[in-house]
């Protein structure tokens, strides 16, 4: 989902009151028509700038129109504000369609090269990895994809474009268990591949090992290489070999953090 947000100016002496929503919400019912939703929050602590006292949505096909009323004058660079205004374009087929070109490129140039592969290193994790895709809680399916592959792919053009679909060769090897660490053909690079998702080991792409030790939770194991993030079960040896993986056979090191699981 696409959002634009706009700031309302706080109107002379704003209380922060849920009735005070109608001067906005009368003008966007008479073009809009009745919101499909409107909730007024008279919780008593719900009070300053920091809440939200009223909020309204209208459907407009794709586009979601939302209304927030701010539960007292929010100081703001452009000045004082009472509420806010957000759009949210739910298209992101069409949204993503420039950015769906690129990569739909240099998946099919992967996998153009991938028969041409040396046997990857295939590490197998605790944790199941699930692909990349943007959760929206608030659409009628949260995680439409999920569902799409078309939409799976599109969700990770606009919002993870490191990341790229791994090529069929390995995707039936691989389950959704495991990762696997391979050279590309042809290009002085490896590359990274989960089931689905592949990132590309650029001298530019970000890498870190996040070790969590158990806290308050039970602690885990991240590894971020780029775009792409992975996890597992704090003590599982497959992360740790994997980073140390990437350092011998592309010569850089891999970041190791240490920190509690709070």
């Amino acid at each position: 989902m696409l959002q634009v947000s706009y700031e309302l100016a706080a109107p002379p002496q704003f209380r922060g009151q849920p009735q005070e929503a109608a001067q906005w919400q009368q003008p966007l019912t008479d073009l809009l028509g009745a919101p499909t939703e409107a909730q007024a929050y008279t919780e008593p602590w719900r009070t300053g700038s920091s809440h939200v006292v009223y909020t309204a949505h209208w459907q407009v096909g794709l586009v979601q129109v939302g209304l927030s009323v701010f539960g007292g004058v929010r100081q703001q660079a452009g000045g004082p504000v009472a509420a806010g205004l957000y759009l949210h374009w739910q298209d992101e087929l069409t949204a993503a369609q420039p950015f769906l070109a690129a990569a739909d490129a240099e998946a099919a140039a992967l996998e153009a090269v991938a028969g041409q592969a040396a046997a990857p290193l295939v590490f197998r994790l605790q944790h199941r990895q699930t692909p990349y895709h943007q959760p929206h809680y608030d659409a009628p399916t949260p995680d439409p994809g999920r569902a799409a592959t078309r939409l799976r792919q599109a969700h990770r053009a606009l919002y993870r474009e490191g990341l790229y679909e791994t090529p069929t060769r390995l995707q039936a090897q691989l389950s959704n268990y495991e990762v696997a660490l391979w050279a590309v053909p042809d290009r002085a690079m490896w590359a990274v591949s989960t089931q689905l998702d592949t990132v590309l080991l650029t001298p530019d792409t970000p890498l870190e090992l996040v070790i969590l030790h158990p806290a308050k939770g039970g602690g885990n194991h991240q590894l971020r290489l780029g775009d792409l993030s992975l996890g597992d079960a704090y003590g599982a040896a497959a992360l740790p070999a994997l980073a140390a993986a990437i350092t011998q056979y592309t010569g850089r090191p891999v970041p190791r953090v240490d920190d509690n699981d709070c």
